[in-house]
């Protein structure tokens, strides 16, 4: 019990993250201060922010879904019944579907927050934040990683799950060098280290294109420094798998069975070895 009333305490509350955005200066000001005061414990604080904010949106885009199947339903039966001239009094609650999507504002608080203070382990979240849909979170959240992703060693493979590499991978594959230039690179150096094979076709195609100013020349070329140290980790990684795959059952199992050979001939009783007798 009095594990479960730290954690709940240690946690930073969705009113403070609403501080963070308030119009009133003074507001800003003194979330702001509150988080500081946090130390080094704040980015650990931010993500466990992060992580609540995101299951409440799972839970609200869940709740959507049953209230979208439900709609499209009434819709339905509307058309079939000959009420088809109502249809268009519920083309307005698309805006209100849309809301259950979006990221809360408390989210993008504590991603931008998280993003000022670029440690290692945010690289995951701040990964995230590339996608919520807001041009100055992402500016932030591109800003850090610039910084955060050339440090990561292999050791560091486990701060980034799937979803999050593939939001960096979409950087690579969108290929918008002249806004994501920086970014990008910093995520060619970075899949060096902890690419995997997912990785390997956007990394492929950057390595060749054929650039037409210094921004595009500096991406291909550090594609082609990533590319054999990418390949090789993907390699190592195939053959890791390959080592940990269970032996597959052969189809026949009675043929690698031992059993009597067949057709032998019948043994002789005066060839067969006997107890020697006493003399």
């Amino acid at each position: 019990m009095k594990q479960m009333q730290t954690q709940q305490t240690e946690e930073i509350p969705s009113e403070l993250l609403s501080k963070l955005s308030s119009k009133r200066l003074e507001d800003r000001v003194q979330a702001q201060q509150a988080i500081e005061e946090m130390g080094d414990a704040a980015a650990d604080r931010l993500m466990q922010a992060i992580d609540r904010e995101a299951q409440k949106r799972k839970r609200r885009v869940k709740f959507y879904k049953v209230i979208l199947s439900v709609w499209v339903g009434i819709m339905i039966l509307m058309a079939v019944t000959g009420n088809a001239e109502h249809i268009g009094s519920f083309t307005g609650m698309f805006g209100a579907f849309a809301s259950f999507y979006a990221v809360s504002q408390q989210q993008k608080n504590a991603a931008s927050e998280l993003a000022k203070l670029r440690p290692k382990r945010a690289v995951g979240p701040l990964a995230d934040a590339l996608e919520y849909g807001d041009k100055s979170i992402r500016t932030l959240a591109s800003s850090a990683l610039q910084d955060i992703l050339p440090q990561l060693q292999a050791s560091d493979d486990h701060l980034l799950n799937v979803e999050q590499r593939g939001r960096l991978y979409n950087v690579l594959k969108r290929a918008r060098i002249r806004q994501d230039a920086p970014l990008m690179i910093a995520i060619l150096k970075a899949l060096e280290q902890i690419g995997d094979e997912k990785a390997l076709p956007a990394v492929e195609i950057l390595a060749k294109i054929e650039p037409s100013n210094g921004m595009e020349r500096s991406v291909k070329e550090a594609a082609q420094e990533c590319l054999p140290a990418l390949t090789e980790r993907v390699e190592r990684q195939r053959r890791a798998q390959t080592l940990l795959r269970p032996a597959a059952a052969p189809d026949h199992p009675a043929e690698v069975l031992l059993r009597p050979a067949q057709g032998a001939a019948p043994a002789d009783p005066d060839r067969l070895l006997r107890p020697s007798q006493p003399e």
